[in-house]
């Protein structure tokens, strides 16, 4: 087991609710003990990798952890018909497929056998085409454009030996139960960097509501054996926190600092109840029934994810972390804000308040890439209909990409899972939106027809557009994108998700979202509004602002793209970072 100061061996969870009312500390004999950690390994690093992460890479001692989504049941996709393209005659995006001897549905759409694509993108409309819609970096704004160190913050990554980096945090994970209940891993020494944080077991029944299980994160924490770990400032808006909860048993969000074990008032938790900003002010030392004191900004040394338990039943569990990471502040895009960028960093280029928040896009620091040298030539497009990506199914691709079910809850790779564009439980994951990590440089996810499932690439805008309005100020930015799906579209076009950006021919985000304007079908907002921020932005927040994650993808075309329209691009293959990997699955 990795150690840290003696001062501070383990942090302590906070009570329950008894049927007295009183609290119970379980922590108060607490020893933890090495176990045989179980789970089915984790994913594998990006091939190379592209850019360093803050600090470089870390490695650790031990432990093991289990990844990846329970698959939920379904019966297959029907063959999609493949749609129609608009007026102006560009072909249908994204969906398409390896359609071979009744190969699985794809992308929003499924494909016949040997069939052409039929969902996704944005073909061009007569009027001139689709452009991108969004703005903000990572996913629910959590992280800024810019950083806190010469490389920007970085988006929640777990490295080698279950370091964690979540923009100005860092520490090693663990696991706890108490003694009546099982966890597993029972460490997360040996996991694999890019892996998720997962764990599985019982909470056993205690008369006193005493029974629990977790993993927790330390967040001032250096690399290394036996490092401390230490209390840290909060700042900006509150937690950005995405879990993969399996089952039904309840899962709470904790934060606390070095005197947890010895003081039932420095640990503050929160109900969690889906994807999305946990604000400081919710952590409560009660948060049961909120009857006790709420979190009032102290410095903190950990954040944990736990499953409580009964006083009459026993409790199974298996959750992943998909996402925690701070929000707002020296982070960005802070939720519900409408978040600054980091040090350095100016106010949003017409940003209102929306959850997510956006980034800066001029004057920050931050993460860079080379200036692409030579390439294709190429441009861009935009959509999001909420299906299943082709590269979903195990017959498209060797490393499949996740889905998530209608609550946008991580379901991993399941053949089984129907399409939900077509009826059935799969869609695309919210955390797929663009993210900025400087105001050059952003990552996100895209169609394309020429490289296999998993294929990551630069592109660099030139700010012309020979498809659409022109716009300078975009000229040297650039992009890394993973392919994650196909469809019929040109051989040399990047349709890129971003939320509001048409749902072409398969609209699976009125069954998700529960929006009934999404904006024209090829082209989205973009194309209704026109180059008029707010009356974008404004219709993101109708159709999807009650997620952070959709509404960062919105702002971030609003400001980091600056509504470009069909942008022209040069492009070439390169490795995929990790971060990118880590929110795909793939």
């Amino acid at each position: 087991m990795r150690l840290r100061s003696s001062s501070v061996l383990l942090p302590v969870l906070f009570g329950f609710s008894c049927s007295n009312g009183n609290e119970f500390d379980p922590w108060s004999s607490y020893q933890a003990e090495d176990v045989a950690a179980s789970g089915s390994g984790g994913l594998a690093s990006g091939s190379g990798g592209l850019l360093p992460q803050t600090g470089g890479s870390l490695s650790g001692t031990g432990g093991s952890t289990s990844t990846g989504g329970v698959g939920v049941g379904g019966v297959g996709g029907l063959p999609a018909s493949g749609g129609s393209p608009s007026s102006g005659g560009e072909s249908l995006t994204s969906g398409g497929t390896l359609g071979t001897g009744g190969a699985p549905p794809i992308s929003g759409g499924s494909s016949n056998p040997g069939g052409t694509p039929s969902t996704g993108g944005t073909p061009l409309p007569s009027d001139g085409g689709t452009s991108s819609t969004g703005g903000t970096p990572s996913t629910g704004g959590t992280q800024g454009a810019g950083g806190t160190t010469s490389e920007g913050p970085v988006k929640y990554t777990v490295e080698e030996g279950g370091f964690v980096l979540a923009c100005n945090w860092t520490g090693y994970a663990w696991a706890g139960a108490d003694t009546a209940s099982t966890i597993s891993p029972s460490n997360f020494d040996n996991v694999a960097a890019g892996a998720k944080l997962c764990a599985s077991g019982t909470v056993q029944a205690k008369d006193d509501w005493g029974g629990y299980a977790m993993i927790g994160i330390n967040v001032g924490q250096a690399a290394g054996d036996d490092t401390e770990a230490l209390d840290v400032a909060t700042d900006g808006d509150g937690l950005y926190v995405d879990l993969d909860n399996r089952t039904s048993t309840e899962l709470r969000v904790q934060i606390q600092t070095s005197q947890a074990d010895n003081d039932e008032n420095a640990r503050w938790c929160a109900v969690y109840s889906g994807p999305g900003l946990i604000r400081w002010s919710d952590f409560n030392t009660k948060c049961w029934d909120n009857s006790g004191s709420a979190y009032a900004g102290q410095d903190i040394n950990a954040v944990l994810v736990m499953a409580p338990g009964h006083n009459t039943e026993a409790r199974s569990f298996d959750f992943c972390i998909n996402r925690l990471e701070p929000s707002g502040g020296v982070c960005g895009g802070s939720a519900g804000t409408g978040g600054t960028g980091n040090t350095g960093g100016t106010g949003n280029t017409g940003g209102t308040g929306n959850t997510g928040g956006t980034p800066s896009t001029g004057g920050q620091s931050g993460r860079t890439l080379p200036d692409l040298q030579g390439g294709q030539n190429g441009f861009a497009t935009r959509y999001w209909d909420c299906c299943k990506p082709s590269c979903g199914w195990t017959a498209n691709a060797s490393n499949p990409v996740d889905s998530c079910d209608i609550n946008d809850n991580n379901i991993g790779v399941n053949d089984g899972a129907r399409n939900g564009c077509e009826g059935g439980t799969a869609f695309t994951c919210h955390s797929w939106a663009p993210w900025a990590l400087s105001d050059k440089l952003s990552y996100g996810f895209a169609a394309f027809n020429g490289a296999n499932c998993g294929s990551c690439y630069q592109i660099r805008f030139s700010g012309s557009s020979s498809r659409g309005t022109p716009t300078p100020g975009i000229d040297g930015k650039q992009m890394v994108v993973q392919v994650t799906n196909i469809g019929g579209i040109e051989g040399n076009q990047f349709d890129i998700l971003i939320p509001g950006g048409g749902v072409g021919a398969m609209n699976g985000c009125a069954t998700q979202w529960g929006a009934s304007d999404l904006g024209a079908q090829y082209g989205g907002f973009r194309s209704v509004c026109g180059a008029d921020a707010n009356c974008i932005r404004g219709k993101c927040q109708n159709a999807f602002g009650n997620s952070p994650e959709l509404m960062a993808g919105c702002d971030w075309y609003i400001d980091w793209l600056q509504m470009a329209d069909n942008p022209d691009i040069r492009y070439a293959p390169i490795d995929c970072p990790q971060e990118l990997r880590a929110v795909s699955g793939g």
